[in-house]
């Protein structure tokens, strides 16, 4: 499957010509671009992207993008002439730029589904309770307001002309990114910073020792009903800074195991933020679930789910994962 969308990357396999690859428009001003690759032009509509991930949906190749406009995908069968397909801006944001920031958004290829963070600095349509359009410096207010919504999304983009949000915002005392763990039946989900009501987590020093990432993990393998089952302090073990070391993903997976005790006391204090998980007799159900599009068979779904854990550990929605 095809994952670029540059000439010049093709042309250097040999794919084009010099003529053709001579055709390629001049890149704007200032911008930075490697010798192996070569300038096409700019899709509209697409300043303030943070990160975009390719996949393929019923033979199609999309490509999904993320930046302060909240979420785009495009139809990039032919790399030279990208389709927008749909956007989405989810209703808390403010604004058509207001969505922050989603550094790592994450696809899981498997359910064809999104999972985007939401940093406590995006616009919020709720001013007076987290006043300011925009980010202000490194740490704004909004980092210490535990009345700025913070967490992640899961979008599905299954058809990819229609994305559809599933639930509400999973909404934690983080979210700077959200990263997939054993193939997104789980996330966690973690910074920027340390809000003000996170004292329980132990003692810590503003934009020093103790004011690390807090980190929440989310059972995801319901993802109409998400369930936050553990935090974990960095006090007196990470700084703010991202370049001192970090908590192992081994530590979410080994967390699994005491997540029934330590999980309970940890969600109870997100105010609002927790799911209520579904009744023993709606986990036993089966079916289509009722995120899936009209009409669409859920076998590619079932077939992926089936195959998870004997299938490669390759991150799912990396560029090259396949």
């Amino acid at each position: 499957m095809k994952r670029l969308l540059l000439l010049a990357a093709v042309a250097a396999l040999g794919g084009l010509s010099a003529a053709d690859a001579a055709s390629a428009a001049d890149p704007p001003p200032g911008a930075v671009i490697s010798d192996s690759l070569g300038y096409v032009e700019r899709v509209p509509d697409s300043a303030g992207i943070v990160e975009g991930k390719f996949d393929n949906v019923g033979g199609r190749e999309v490509l999904v993008t993320t930046g302060t406009y909240g979420f785009h995908i495009y139809d990039v069968s032919d790399p030279e002439s990208p389709q927008l397909l749909d956007t989405y801006q989810p209703p808390e944001i403010l604004g058509a730029n207001g969505y922050w920031q989603d550094e790592d958004m994450e696809l899981d290829v498997h359910r064809k589904l999104i999972i985007g963070a939401l940093d406590p600095r995006h616009t919020d349509v709720d001013q007076d309770s987290c006043p300011g359009i925009g980010t202000s410096g490194d740490f704004p207010p909004k980092v210490r307001n535990p009345k700025c919504k913070s967490g992640f999304y899961v979008i599905s983009y299954a058809d990819p002309e229609h994305l559809k949000q599933i639930g509400d915002l999973v909404q934690l005392p983080v979210g700077h990114t959200t990263s997939c763990i054993e193939d997104c039946n789980y996330v966690w989900t973690g910074g920027p910073a340390r809000r003000t009501d996170l004292s329980y987590l132990g003692p810590f020093t503003p934009g020093a020792r103790g004011d690390g990432r807090p980190i929440w993990v989310t059972n995801l393998k319901d993802p109409a009903h998400p369930r936050p089952i553990r935090s974990r302090s960095t006090s007196g073990a990470m700084t703010a800074s991202p370049t001192t070391r970090t908590t192992s993903m081994s530590t979410a997976r080994a967390s699994r195991g005491s997540a029934a005790v330590a999980g309970s006391r940890a969600t109870r204090r997100v105010a609002g933020g927790v799911t209520p998980r579904p009744t023993r007799s709606a986990r036993r159900s089966r079916g289509t679930p009722s995120w899936w599009p009209a009409g669409a068979s859920p076998a590619e779904t079932t077939a992926s789910l089936s195959r998870r854990r004997t299938s490669s550990t390759t991150r799912p929605g990396r560029p090259m994962d396949r």
